[in-house]
């Protein structure tokens, strides 16, 4: 039989019988699952996430953070909900599941989970600006969460050559051929991932198409993380988005109309 080459062994690795996708945290995606619903209340995450010690620090620390300064203190998990918000307590926990995946990448890895973490938040900060600057404020939200998820697909594959180098089956690439492999697989990989996630369709499109050649048929949410991930892409690496830029883009023509 034929040695596989290195596409077929990471296609094996994340889409085989045996895959070995990165998982996601129990509590973390019923938070997100119930984030998406209108009818969740704060109790309904409150009761969720006091099953995890380790979130719910984190979210008391939060919401008691320099940011809230001046405010009274929020003393119980409850508290510290409600000042956050479902929204932020559901981007909180992909930030946490991403974190995850960081604390266990090898550490040849690690810069490049740095650089792509960093992008996320700067595309997700991006999308959200955007979302406010067309008076697409309804969508705010979900363009942040949009611009946090577009490139996980970089993070499953780094998770696959991992263990791929763990157990011997390949010896280790050149960081260009890392970096080659993740631009060309990252948007179908990152889709698949969602999928394995139930994450809802509309994050798994921005994920699937967010490089693909403009369509009239994307939607608002995709034409969004687009614009911004083109312009963080370039030389430019602030959220701040300057009018001008945009204007050169298919996409803002589109969100415009």
């Amino acid at each position: 039989m034929a040695e596989k080459n290195l596409l077929q062994l990471i296609e094996e690795t994340l889409t085989g019988d045996e895959a070995e996708l990165p998982s996601l945290d129990r509590v973390a995606q019923t938070v997100f699952n119930l984030a998406q619903q209108e009818e969740t209340t704060i109790p309904d995450l409150v009761a969720v996430i006091e099953q995890d010690a380790a979130m719910s620090s984190r979210i008391l620390r939060m919401a008691n953070s320099p940011f809230y300064a001046g405010l009274s203190q929020a003393r119980t998990l409850k508290d510290a909900a409600i000042r956050l918000g479902v929204s932020r307590i559901n981007q909180f926990a992909i930030q946490a599941v991403q974190a995850s995946l960081y604390s266990q990448a090898p550490e040849r890895y690690k810069p490049i989970y740095r650089e792509v973490w960093q992008h996320h938040l700067l595309v997700a900060e991006g999308s959200r600006k955007l979302a406010e600057l067309l008076d697409l404020k309804e969508l705010r939200d979900e363009a942040y969460t949009a611009g946090l998820l577009h490139d996980i697909g970089k993070l499953a594959i780094l998770h696959a050559l991992g263990r791929l180098e763990e157990n011997a089956s390949l010896e280790q690439p050149s960081m260009d051929l890392v970096n080659e492999l993740l631009d060309s697989l990252h948007p179908e990989q990152g889709a698949r991932l969602l999928e394995h996630w139930s994450v809802p369709e509309p994050y798994i499109s921005v994920a699937r198409q967010h490089h693909a050649p403009y369509d009239e048929q994307l939607s608002t949410l995709q034409l969004l993380v687009r614009t911004v991930n083109k312009l963080m892409d370039g030389p430019r690496l602030k959220a701040e988005l300057v009018v001008h830029d945009l204007m050169v883009l298919e996409e803002i023509h589109a969100l415009q109309m």
